[in-house]
């Protein structure tokens, strides 16, 4: 049985483990690989503090999570399948 998120280390577990299927991802791993260059030892972090803000109320994340959407959305457009397997 799998079991709910309640500290840091949960989030940081589940998001190492969604993005390590990343780079190799045929549609949205193209968009990180390719399109943004992503570099993930400072997109990861970044990610931890997100999530831990939404999750269990941290204080951690400073950033517009939606900008850098835009930002790929320009460069290449992202379509409802993009999300769907984000």
């Amino acid at each position: 049985m799998k079991s709910d998120i309640t500290s840091k280390a949960d989030i940081k577990t589940f998001v190492d483990a969604f993005y390590a299927k990343m780079p190799s991802d045929d549609l949205v791993g193209t968009v990180f690989m390719e399109v943004m260059h992503v570099d993930f030892s400072k997109h990861l972090p970044k990610m931890y503090d997100f999530w831990e803000m939404l999750l269990l109320d941290g204080s951690n994340y400073k950033g517009a999570p939606m900008r850098p959407h835009l930002e790929i959305n320009q460069k290449t457009p992202l379509t409802m399948a993009h999300f769907d397997r984000w």
